[in-house]
């Protein structure tokens, strides 16, 4: 569940990649394979659209956030298929991590219908948020002997950043990282191979 500081929290991807790039650049040599990179639009778009739906209309809750997480997990299977035999190693680690991650939260919103919060988690955070209310449209609170819902719901609070965080979430953080830098580094790629492939000088014997 978002939280004061979960704008700090979606940030750390974007520091991590650039540590991944310069430490474990070389890990990244298959970076230029990774494909279907078009589906990040799309989700977002997704997002955008579930959010506007549920402002803007009577349609139920559940309903529209069932829609996007079946979205979400078709976009998840896509994005591993299409990645299955072109990427290894580092890369293929950030594939795995990232639709895990974001499999497990999709998945959670498509059984419940909401994003499961965890009661003890929000309330170790000075919520007190009564079991099955629903904080936003997007989440529904949870008891701690729903153990599924415990198992891939946001059940990890953050008492620095106000937020209670998912397994998913959690996974999701190196996952993109990753992924991230595997976006920027064919940049670096491309320079070395130029350098690389461009002819010496000619040493001709006159």
């Amino acid at each position: 569940m978002p939280g004061s500081g979960l704008m700090v929290f979606m940030a750390v991807p974007l520091l991590l990649s650039g540590a991944i790039v310069v430490f474990a650049r070389r890990h990244l040599q298959d970076a230029s394979l990774l494909r279907g990179l078009w589906l990040i639009p799309i989700a977002v778009a997704g997002t955008v659209a579930s959010g506007a739906l549920h402002r803007t209309t009577d349609l139920d809750d559940a309903l529209v956030n069932r829609s996007l997480s079946a979205l979400v997990l078709a976009g998840c299977v896509i994005f591993v298929v299409v990645n299955r035999h072109r990427v290894t190693g580092l890369v293929r680690a950030g594939v795995l991590m990232t639709t895990i991650g974001a499999g497990l939260n999709a998945l959670a919103t498509l059984v419940y219908g909401f994003m499961p919060v965890l009661q003890s988690a929000a309330r170790y955070l000075g919520d007190e948020l009564a079991t099955g209310s629903h904080p936003t449209s997007r989440y529904v609170t949870a008891h701690g002997s729903q153990t599924f819902a415990v198992l891939i719901g946001d059940a990890i609070p953050i008492r620095g950043l106000n937020a209670i965080i998912s397994i998913g979430d959690v996974l999701l953080i190196p996952g993109c990282s990753i992924l991230l830098a595997a976006c920027v580094a064919p940049l670096f790629f491309e320079d070395d191979d130029t350098d690389a492939g461009a002819p010496g000088p000619s040493h001709r014997t006159p």
